[in-house]
């Protein structure tokens, strides 16, 4: 019984079960390929990379010609070793086709999108158009094939060498959009829309998704067996291209893209990109649409990360000062803060606070509002000008009293030493976690060049080990083992209000250190996500005034970074002055 019960943890998101049961599956039984395919999967799922290899290698060894197998560890051979994960591409397309499958086949197309974009990817130019202008004369309906086509063309205009085969291509490219089928045509279209997205061209990308948009509802009216297809396409690449539009500042599309999150997939136990609590359905309580709020009173749901909360929060004053209630619906981790930051406005009943448990006692009704709404959609209807974020600053209070306290603690013997919080690990799953952090050693390298600073570890998770070799090899950093942001935020709200200035990755710190106002310097992945703006001009957050932007850079890594960061600290930790998101 061990894999049946393995597969159906895995499909609920219960990964440790399903760990469990795959391991007993293994015991019990290892002549099932299944296991070692899926349970490898899992374990990548959780950048347990080295775990993952184990297994898929295990799994190998009895079964070497399983495509399920091979695929599995060529996808994650590709994220840590590209050039062996050629390798093995090369060596899968070759087991789809003694196994029968034709070269227009599904399967064996998808083999070689992956041969070409990795090809791409490592600057094999040539030969990844070649082999992209051969398999496109043997499937001209494949999408990913025309838009790793796309992709090349790109990246070969600049090469003379090139010229005659890519006007060649980019001619057979214009006939292969236009003679596909609908199905097939929506995906190349959604693929050209995200490649004008990648391009930094909107107006391009924003006429591609309609074009999209109007072939898939078409093919919804006609077509009833392709209909739940079209709309899941609709769903993810809306997602996907308006998280894009936002970093391009289009914030008229961008938002309302930003809707299909409640229903992309997400791998995991959150299942979907955006994840929120609902008490009411939309029977029970409408769903607000942007209507006027004068006289009204709407209460606004949380979503799954809490610096997400914590950032759509930051607009809530424009909402109160319309409306006649906001009421929020939080998790307890956040109850206390904003029954302490809008203690003056619960008085006057213009904001409430409720908790699951309300809800679940029963002091939480449909019938004592006029609307619902989640908080991450409130920025379409009132929030599409860049002059509207920021309204009210600092939108976060700390408990005075504890701030004193830990601050009184934290200044002993530091000789007039500027406190400065930090954070250099960032959060989410595992490989968006990697992309966000910062390599420890090379932290510790940077904090070495930096003097009269008294460090403050604002990092949440198991740090304590780390932190004290850090102050054991000569930096001033202090771990208070008494704050535990994952058990109480309002206790780490107050250590990071302590801090003179903070310096931090993208992550729930910069919510609290922007939130209280506090000089701020945010080292920004070249990952960076839909809440930051892409222009590297940028220097400043435009959801939090006080926190200035040092870039990650591609070629670079974090020198220019650190450089920038260490210079902001020898000037004094200034606030980052001008508008709203630049200098």
């Amino acid at each position: 019984m061990g894999l049946p019960l393995a597969l159906k943890a895995h499909e609920q998101g219960d990964l440790k079960k399903a760990e469990t049961h795959y391991k007993r599956a293994m015991d019990q039984d290892s002549s099932n390929p299944v296991i070692y395919q899926n349970y490898g999967s899992l374990l990548k799922s959780q950048g347990r990379n080295d775990e993952s290899i184990k297994i898929y290698q295990a799994g190998l060894s009895l079964y070497p010609e399983n495509i399920g197998i091979n695929h599995n560890y060529a996808n994650l051979l590709r994220k840590i070793k590209p050039a062996s994960a050629l390798e093995k591409y090369i060596f899968l397309l070759q087991l789809h086709l003694e196994s029968g499958n034709q070269l227009n086949n599904d399967n064996v197309c998808s083999v070689l999108s992956d041969i070409v974009s990795l090809q791409r990817e490592l600057g094999l130019y040539q030969w990844s158009l070649l082999v992209n202008s051969n398999a496109l004369l043997i499937s001209n309906e494949n999408a990913s094939l025309v838009v790793n086509l796309m992709l090349l063309l790109d990246d070969c205009n600049l090469s003379e060498s090139y010229n005659e085969l890519v006007d060649s291509l980019q001619s057979q490219l214009k006939d292969f959009v236009n003679s596909v089928p609908p199905y097939k045509r929506i995906q190349i279209l959604f693929g050209l829309a995200t490649h004008e997205i990648q391009r930094f061209n909107p107006s391009n990308a924003n006429n591609f998704y309609q074009e999209a948009f109007i072939c898939a509802q078409e093919l919804m009216d006609i077509d009833s067996d392709q209909s739940d297809d079209a709309r899941h396409l609709i769903t993810i690449n809306g997602w996907n291209i308006g998280c894009n539009l936002l970093k391009m500042q289009d914030f008229e599309k961008g938002w309302k893209l930003f809707e299909h999150g409640l229903q992309t997939p997400c791998n995991g136990p959150q299942r979907w990109q955006r994840s929120l609590a609902k008490p009411f359905s939309s029977d029970e309580l409408t769903l607000w649409r942007g209507e006027s709020l004068i006289g009204k009173t709407i209460l606004l749901l949380d979503e799954q990360a809490i610096g997400d909360v914590m950032m759509f929060a930051s607009l809530l004053s424009t909402l109160v000062q319309e409306s006649k209630t906001v009421s929020l619906f939080l998790s307890d981790r956040l109850i206390p803060i904003y029954n302490r930051h809008f203690s003056s406005q619960i008085k006057s009943n213009k904001v409430s606070i409720f908790s699951r448990k309300d809800f679940e006692l029963g002091r939480l009704e449909s019938g004592q509002f006029d609307y619902q709404c989640p908080i991450g959609s409130i920025c379409q209807y009132r929030f599409t000008s860049i002059d509207s974020y920021a309204p009210s600053v600092p939108c976060l209070t700390a408990d005075p009293i504890a701030r004193e306290k830990l601050r009184s603690s934290y200044i002993k013997n530091a000789e007039g030493k500027r406190l400065v919080g930090l954070s250099w690990r960032g959060g989410g799953k595992s490989d968006r976690m990697k992309q966000k952090s910062i390599d420890e050693e090379d932290f510790f390298t940077f904090l070495q060049s930096i003097k009269n600073v008294r460090f403050i570890s604002l990092q949440y998770g198991n740090c304590e080990k780390l932190v004290n070799s850090w102050n054991s090899r000569g930096i001033d950093i202090i771990y208070d083992p008494s704050v535990n942001a994952l058990k109480d935020m309002d206790c780490w709200l107050s250590q990071v209000s302590c801090c003179d200035a903070v310096l931090s990755v993208a992550n729930t710190t910069i919510h609290g250190a922007g939130g209280l106002n506090l000089p701020t310097l945010c080292l920004l992945s070249r990952f960076d996500d839909w809440r930051w703006f892409a222009d590297p001009s940028i220097m400043r957050s435009y959801w939090y005034p006080s926190v200035g932007i040092a870039r990650e850079s591609k070629t670079l890594g974090w020198q220019t970074a650190f450089q920038q960061a260490k210079q902001w600290l020898e000037d004094g930790c200034p606030t980052t002055y001008g508008p709203n998101h630049s200098q």
